[in-house]
């Protein structure tokens, strides 16, 4: 209650990391909030711009996350991480609404990888019961059910889209939509696993900071189940983002390191 008292004080976000689930986003904005002209919020995810929303809740409730103006120097920045930005359809247009001048980062692993790690976390969080291979075949069609439903069906239209987060182009294409291209910056998670101190470099170039200080690069939420999966879904799931990954690279102009 008293962060939301003193919201006219603080200060809106400067970088948002919008996505995507289960590609690295914690370890990202983990070292991002080590340089020393990062302030990190209160809470790392808000969810401001999708749960949030959907929740009522208002500016001064999300002000209430960051740092007092007098908390950050000049040349300070501050931003949070909600990997569902980029995913929900309504997402960017809330956010260039509320944050105009946003610069919003990207993190795009595997969708093959990525759709398997969010298997399990599903999986581990108590909210998908079915075996690998039956959730993949049957995603598309819990999911029409879930969106007929409306908003009862909607967490379920959520967590059962282990192919639908894979299918990046369409989600960068609903950024650039309401964000103009220069203010959004794509990185691959391979190149953030292996050799984090240029990822890291590469994004404080794109927040307009040098890279200074120093970091603890330990992983964040790296799973700890390694139990294999049936080899002919993950062929299954390589054949079918083959074409939208080869439509990304192409829109992009470049291959990310995931």
């Amino acid at each position: 209650m008293l962060r939301q008292m003193t919201a006219a004080w603080r200060v809106a976000p400067h970088f948002l990391v919008a996505g995507a689930m289960k590609a690295g986003t914690s370890s990202l904005f983990y070292y991002l909030c080590q340089h020393p002209r990062i302030v990190g919020p209160f809470r790392k995810e808000t969810h401001y711009f999708t749960a949030g929303h959907r929740a009522g809740k208002g500016e001064d409730w999300y002000r209430a996350h960051f740092p007092l103006r007098w908390q950050l120097g000049k040349g300070y920045l501050t931003g949070e991480a909600t990997p569902g930005y980029m995913f929900e359809p309504d997402g960017p247009e809330r956010i260039a609404r509320a944050l105009p001048d946003i610069r919003v980062i990207v993190v795009l692993r595997d969708p093959v990888a990525r759709a398997v790690s969010h298997y399990r976390h599903e999986v581990a969080m108590g909210r998908e019961f079915l075996p690998f291979d039956q959730a993949i075949a049957l995603e598309e069609e819990r999911r029409a059910r879930a969106a007929a439903a409306g908003p009862a069906g909607h967490e379920t239209w959520l967590h059962a889209s282990y192919k639908a987060r894979g299918i990046y182009l369409e989600q960068i294409r609903r950024l650039e939509a309401a964000i103009p291209r220069e203010r959004i910056f794509v990185l691959g998670s391979a190149l953030l696993r292996h050799r984090p101190a240029e990822a890291v470099a590469t994004v404080l170039g794109f927040l307009g900071l040098p890279m200074e200080g120093e970091y603890n690069f330990a992983q964040k939420n790296r799973s700890k189940v390694s139990d294999p999966l049936p080899e002919p879904v993950l062929a299954e799931l390589s054949d079918f983002f083959a074409s939208h990954n080869a439509r990304l690279f192409d829109h992009l102009g470049f291959e990310p390191e995931w």
